[in-house]
């Protein structure tokens, strides 16, 4: 139940014990010596926290000691510090999430995310201030979303929804409810999609941001649409270009992700034309001579 390290001479550098065994005192020692389990990851959290050198950009090897320091950090019981000195200064580094836009390693921030929760994927530490737990329950959304668990991330992403509805934090609760209509719409809700749409735009219009409600119009218009609402859609797709003229005179058209929901829109009348009008594919048996003469008498 040891493995021994040693070196190329055969001299026993170190042993280590079988994970089991591990797991097996780790669980004894937390429950009868719970101070000393919890001093013994203190511990262990500065080391790692004092003796890493990330650098300024960190492989994903480098920054595993920090993601050890987080794990044992919040055994430690100092969630809330692991939680900003680590995960958020040094790991994500703020707003920068280095992580994931640099190195795309979404499973293992993952991990990191979860040592903050109690229990995965709805409720938090409640060690940790109520915006951060609402940051973290909504980081935990955006990452199995992205890593196609999409089931998992409806829980966080509404539970994150509800904190920052309360907060009155209405950017934050906007662009949570816009990435929970889509979610919804991935997941065939569409219902609840139009539904959380719109609540996107009401919070949009308490934030008094002007990007936020011209593009929270868009969401809800995009579920709107494929709900079959089409001229409730049309009407909103208006309005928010209508904010976009005003917002931005030389760019009076919409533009990215938003531009390509309303042109669905335009487009889809057309094209359902089209596919009433173009003939169907040749049947078992009938000839390309016979399917060709088809469209030339079509056309």
């Amino acid at each position: 139940m040891l493995a021994q390290n040693c070196d190329a001479n055969g001299a026993l550098l170190s042993l280590d014990a079988h994970p089991l065994l591990r797991e097996y005192f780790a669980k004894r020692l937390s429950e009868q010596q719970p101070e000393a389990f919890r001093t013994a990851h203190q511990r262990l959290y500065q080391h790692l926290c004092e003796t890493t050198q990330e650098g300024e950009q960190p492989t994903l090897a480098e920054l595993q000691p920090l993601y050890q320091a987080v794990v044992h950090g919040c055994l430690a019981g100092m969630e809330q510090v692991a939680c900003v000195k680590v995960y958020h200064d040094r790991i994500s580094r703020g707003k920068e999430a280095y992580v994931v836009n640099k190195l795309g390693a979404l499973g293992s921030d993952l991990g990191a995310v979860a040592c903050f929760f109690a229990q995965p994927w709805s409720r938090v530490s409640p060690t940790l201030t109520p915006a951060d737990q609402a940051w973290l329950l909504n980081e935990a959304a955006f990452r199995l979303r992205a890593l196609g668990r999409l089931g998992e991330a409806v829980e966080p992403m509404r539970t994150g929804l509800e904190m920052r509805v309360k907060q009155e934090v209405w950017i934050s609760a906007a662009i949570i409810a816009s990435n929970l209509s889509e979610l919804e719409l991935t997941l065939g809700d569409v219902a609840g999609a139009v539904k959380t749409g719109a609540q996107s735009v009401s919070y949009a219009d308490q934030s008094g941001d002007a990007d936020m409600r011209m593009i929270m119009r868009t969401t809800h218009a995009d579920a709107l649409h494929l709900h079959g609402q089409r001229s409730e859609a049309e009407a909103l797709f208006k309005q928010a270009e209508q904010m976009q003229t005003e917002s931005q005179p030389d760019y009076p058209l919409l533009y990215s992700v938003q531009r390509f929901r309303y042109c669905e829109l335009l487009f889809a009348t057309a094209e359902c034309a089209a596919w009433r009008a173009f003939p169907p594919p040749p049947q078992a048996g009938e000839g390309v001579r016979v399917y060709a003469t088809k469209q030339t008498t079509m056309n």
